[in-house]
């Protein structure tokens, strides 16, 4: 007697998979009532063995000549493998253009920055000179107004006199406030 785990190791497939096709087909499970015993899981004597593994090795076969079909079959594999190549050397083609482009776009816009700098730094340049000339003429208008005001003014003490009174500094508006 050998259990489900036992029988599906040895056929190399899962022991769900057993209980699935069981389950989608009850009347197997009926064919094979005879051969089947539930002592601590469900086991089988040697003839339901034998019927459970014939039943999964008709299915991998299945599979295996549908996957020697494809084997025998080179053509099959080799255009398969010619449009991949194919298929490769056109993704890199546009890849490649697109970088180009990319790179024209890019030289292009670097050549409009680059003018723009060139005329930025001239229009700087231009309005550095014009200051320049606007500082020079505000300090030498400052020394005529200084001049002016030195000839205008006769110098007198640090103290205005009037009507021979010295005018003392005005008072803040806190110290009139708070006088003692």
């Amino acid at each position: 007697m050998k259990s489900v785990i036992q029988i599906a190791r040895e056929i190399n497939i899962s022991p769900q998979a057993i209980y699935k096709r069981f389950k989608a087909h009850p009347e197997l499970i009926e064919e094979l009532q005879q051969h089947i015993t539930f002592e601590g899981g469900m086991k089988f004597d040697a003839e339901g063995e034998t019927a459970v593994k014939t039943l999964f090795n008709g299915k991998n076969k299945e599979v295996d000549n549908q996957v020697e079909k494809v084997v025998n079959q080179p053509d099959l594999v080799d255009n398969s493998a010619t449009q991949v190549v194919n298929l490769v050397e056109m993704v890199d083609n546009q890849v490649e253009s697109l970088n180009d482009q990319i790179i024209n776009q890019l030289h292009d816009e670097i050549a409009f920055l680059r003018e723009r700098l060139a005329s930025s730094e001239s229009r700087n340049h231009e309005l550095a000179l014009r200051l320049a000339d606007l500082v020079k003429n505000n300090q030498a208008l400052i020394t005529m107004l200084e001049e002016e005001k030195k000839v205008e003014q006769p110098v007198v003490n640090s103290s205005k006199v009037v009507d021979n009174q010295v005018e003392q500094p005005r008072q803040g508006f806190f110290e009139r406030l708070f006088r003692r």
